[in-house]
């Protein structure tokens, strides 16, 4: 996610007055900017219960594994191979198309207007 936000950070503020005006610039970025800590939440319980159920699935095949008074830890990559896949899905495909057509239908009517219908 930070690295989303490196990228993103000299996009927003011209994409923001771009679309929307100068009118209430700030009010509107610091929304946007929320975006990304709000991503990160939502991804966050979306991995710690994947990862928790791979964990109760380890330690149900390991009978000579010891849980009584010690964490559960998963092992291998498949603790977090789901949770990389939904996110690959997620954030890179579905929600750049989704933004892409919303920029793009935001914008036709102002570059109509500036340059004509041509």
């Amino acid at each position: 996610m930070v690295a989303t936000q490196v990228v993103m950070s000299p996009i927003v503020p011209s994409a923001v007055s771009e679309l929307f005006g100068l009118k209430s610039f700030c009010a509107l970025y610091n929304f946007l900017t929320l975006a990304t800590p709000t991503g990160s939440l939502i991804f966050f319980v979306i991995a710690s219960g994947i990862y928790d159920y791979e964990t109760k699935i380890q330690s149900a095949t390991n009978l000579n594994m010891l849980t009584n008074g010690k964490a559960l830890t998963c092992y291998g990559t498949i603790c977090y191979s789901i949770t990389c896949g939904i996110l690959s899905v997620l954030c890179l495909c579905l929600m750049a198309f989704v933004l892409s057509m919303i920029v793009l239908y935001r914008t036709k009517r102002v570059y109509a207007k500036l340059y004509g219908s041509s």
